[in-house]
């Protein structure tokens, strides 16, 4: 048992500390086809130089100094209800930030980046194996920024950047791991109104007029949730409309 991981039950019993690989979420998979992994199995990088985010987006990370790593999943959890896993990891990667910056407004932003105030500091990328309708495999994808202090953006930033002082990476990882425990619990327990009243507690922008950009079009729109397949539920002019994930973004 690695010493990160003393206090948890499942994460990573399995662990590859790697000093760089393309991507954690492509090792995983690899190490997954090559030679199986246990649920719960985690896969760390120091430095990745093909980290990607969701849209299609990559995730630039300066190299030792940020948490990027995967967690090899089997949650047999019925496709119907894939957004909760989502949830999930966000609720723990939000409960880890708010651990070290009690002070501090953290919240999720739709679909999954994590956002200190008006900068962002993780982000999520979750790629599901699906068979007849349940997901058998989960390799969930987790960057967090912790002691990088400059950024090519200007809406990044990390926990140190904003608390003052470098932190022990290992200690935040493992902060993580007990977070993450808890809320797949609740997972199993299929105690969804749960994860979706503590996410919505969290989300950025929930039951509040925003502006929201599709295509080349501004538009102000109020969030009412999110579906179980992950779509936003927007509130336009008294009507309800869903948005999957690469049709609108969020203006922060």
């Amino acid at each position: 048992m690695y010493k990160i991981f003393a206090q948890t039950l499942f994460l990573g019993k399995q662990y590859f500390d790697l000093k760089e690989c393309s991507s954690t979420n492509t090792r995983a998979l690899e190490l997954a086809q090559e030679q199986g992994l246990q649920h719960g199995a985690v896969i760390r990088a120091h430095r990745q130089w093909d980290g990607r985010g969701q849209r299609g987006n990559t995730w630039e990370t300066e190299a030792g100094l940020n948490l990027t790593f995967s967690i090899y999943l089997k949650p047999s959890l019925a496709a119907a209800a894939q957004f909760y896993l989502s949830i999930t990891t966000a609720l723990a990667l939000q409960q880890t930030a708010q651990f070290f910056l009690p002070h501090h407004e953290v919240t999720v932003k739709w679909p999954n980046d994590l956002y200190i105030g008006k900068k962002k500091v993780g982000g999520i990328l979750i790629e599901n194996n699906l068979e007849n309708n349940v997901i058998s495999q989960s390799i969930v994808g987790i960057g967090l920024n912790v002691n990088q202090h400059s950024f090519p953006v200007e809406n990044a930033a990390s926990l140190a950047s904003l608390l003052g002082h470098d932190l022990d990476q290992d200690f935040v990882l493992q902060k993580l791991a007990e977070f993450y425990e808890y809320w797949y619990g609740v997972l199993e327990q299929k105690n969804y109104e749960l994860l979706a009243e503590t996410y919505y507690d969290h989300l950025l922008g929930y039951n509040q007029e925003r502006l929201f950009l599709k295509g080349e079009k501004y538009f102000k729109g109020i969030i009412r949730g999110v579906s179980p397949f992950g779509q936003l539920i927007m509130e336009e002019n008294g009507q309800r409309i869903s948005y999957d994930i690469k049709e609108i973004s969020f203006v922060i």
